[in-house]
């Protein structure tokens, strides 16, 4: 089994998500020395900022931290699908081929989605912890975070449903390994 190659989609999907990244950093770096002292650190259900703390490199990172853990995380479940914790991943080894392969590309498209889709939603917080600490604006807007969060779960549900039916239509039944 070759859990190492990669589908062109993927790849156009960990280059978005590295670029996405990238620019996460760069401009949280950028706009460091123009913060005030005091920089949101929390918003509440309204969006609008709810706690402060000391600008710190720290409190100003921390949106870009989590897309590396949350990045490299997903990349090493990506090259080892069969240890991710994904409904049918468990029992890779026990399918034939080509449905192990099959399985397989399912696991590693719903990871590089969701990886792209995470790396998304702490952009916008860590873009708007900049712009709501520099008043221009007022803090996170409901409907764009209820996207991203809702197109997360969407691609999870989808995904783990397919891998489920898949999962009980590949397994052989318990009647055919009776003698």
């Amino acid at each position: 089994m070759n859990d190492l190659k990669f589908r062109i989609p993927d790849i156009i999907f960990w280059i978005l998500a590295s670029i996405v990244t990238i620019v996460t950093w760069l401009m949280l770096i950028y706009l460091y020395p123009e913060l005030p002292d005091k920089i949101p650190t929390h918003f509440g259900l309204n969006g609008t900022p709810d706690n402060f703390s000391d600008k710190s490199w720290w409190t100003v990172l921390f949106p870009g931290i989590l897309q590396l853990v949350i990045t490299g995380g997903f990349a090493w479940s990506y090259r080892h699908p069969k240890y991710s914790s994904i409904p049918g991943t468990l029992w890779l080894e026990r399918f034939p081929e080509p449905a192990r392969t099959k399985l397989i590309s399912l696991v590693k498209h719903q990871l590089v989605m969701l990886v792209v889709l995470m790396d998304l939603l702490f952009a916008y917080i860590g873009l708007s912890t900049v712009t709501t600490a520099l008043e221009i604006t007022s803090g996170l807007t409901g409907w764009a975070i209820g996207l991203l969060i809702g197109m997360i779960i969407l691609v999870a549900v989808v995904y783990t449903i397919w891998m489920i039916r898949l999962t009980k239509k590949l397994l052989p039944s318990p009647e055919s390994k009776l003698p």
